[in-house]
């Protein structure tokens, strides 16, 4: 028999998982993975591949095109791969997969879910995991889990991606002025998202 204080009631027990089912499964995969450094390290990798690949290096391209080294491109060449207009194909084309050489989108994502699946295995926990309850459901969460992340990740580059092609069309020609390069159709930005 328990023994309490006659004044105090008894203590309610909080639930294991606040909320059952497939969304808890995927809310608990998304804060373990939400403390993982390799994951924030994987989710930050396209975008800055991006910015690097498909902005600062046309940019700087562009700034020294025609002159010393770089005398096979002119400054109209160049330019408008990096203005707003341009910015869904140009996201597109580093998150995509090439003919012959896997992009970095496509090798990210594969890391992703490598590491989202082998973390039981890693730790140590893959039979605990497998004992625990209905492995569907944890898989599925996993699953959902990933594709949360990776969406974030795309997300997060076309955001990158258009606020620098901003910055580079009102750094160029003084405004990001629709006349001079206009930003993408909201249709065509929506199929570039997949959506």
């Amino acid at each position: 028999m328990l023994f309490r204080s006659p004044g105090r009631p008894p203590r309610a027990r909080k639930p294991v998982l606040a909320g059952g089912g497939l969304a808890g499964s995927l809310r608990s995969e998304l804060g373990v993975m939400s403390r993982w450094p390799a994951m924030w390290t994987l989710v930050l990798i396209l975008p800055v591949f991006t910015l690097l690949g498909n902005y600062v290096e046309p940019f700087v391209l562009y700034l020294n095109a025609g002159s010393g080294a770089i005398s096979l491109a002119s400054p109209a060449q160049v330019l408008p791969g990096i203005l707003p207009a341009q910015f869904v194909p140009s996201v597109l084309s580093s998150i995509g997969t090439g003919l012959y050489i896997p992009l970095p989108g496509t090798a990210v994502f594969f890391l992703i879910g490598a590491l989202a699946a082998g973390r039981d295995w890693a730790g140590g926990t893959l039979r605990t995991s497998l004992l625990a309850g209905p492995r569907a459901r944890t898989s599925a969460g996993q699953a959902l889990a990933v594709l949360v992340v990776a969406a974030a990740s795309v997300l997060a580059t076309f955001a990158l991606a258009g606020l620098f092609s901003m910055l580079i069309g009102a750094g160029v020609d003084g405004s990001v002025s629709p006349a001079a390069s206009p930003l993408p159709a909201p249709g065509r930005l929506a199929a570039g998202l997949g959506l």
